[in-house]
């Protein structure tokens, strides 16, 4: 089975957040509950569409260069912060 994760949105006051997390939620309160700054999150989705994703969505903005989503998904961390 591949393995998945969502990209996590978090915010603050004054800056926002992204994370990659592999951790199975059943629904958004759930991740809410984990990251009390969450604001949306998509996904769960293979490591090919979050970089298709990211590629898409951010052209001028690198949140995590690609091979630090290969290596996360190829790794055990189950969560991954963008810096």
């Amino acid at each position: 089975m591949e393995a998945l994760a969502r990209i996590v949105y978090l915010e603050t006051e004054d800056r926002c957040d992204i994370l990659l997390t592999k951790k199975p939620y059943a629904d958004w309160r759930d991740i809410a509950a984990d990251y009390p700054d969450y604001k949306t999150d998509v996904g769960p989705w293979s490591c090919a569409q979050i970089i298709r994703f990211f590629a898409e969505e951010y052209p001028h903005r690198a949140w995590l260069p690609e091979q630090e989503i290969r290596d996360f998904f190829a790794g055990s961390d189950i969560v991954l912060y963008a810096e």
